[in-house]
């Protein structure tokens, strides 16, 4: 580790679990929830048309953030 150099900059990833909220405050891309997270790991529970219902909501979601 003596060899190594401090990054510049780090990428967060925020993880959206099953349970949690998509929607509004508290929801996913409430910065206090996400932390300014740019990445985004998005669990699925199996079920092919819940699951893609869930998927919509988030990226409607996620495409308010601002770049």
């Amino acid at each position: 580790m003596a060899g190594r150099q401090r990054l510049e900059r780090v990428a967060i990833r925020h993880t959206v679990g099953l349970d949690d909220k998509v929607e509004g405050i508290g929801g996913v891309a409430d910065i206090k929830e996400n932390a300014g997270a740019r990445y985004f790991k998005l669990k699925l529970n199996g079920d092919p048309l819940a699951d893609a219902a869930r998927l919509i909501r988030i990226g409607a979601e996620l495409a308010t953030l601002v770049a």
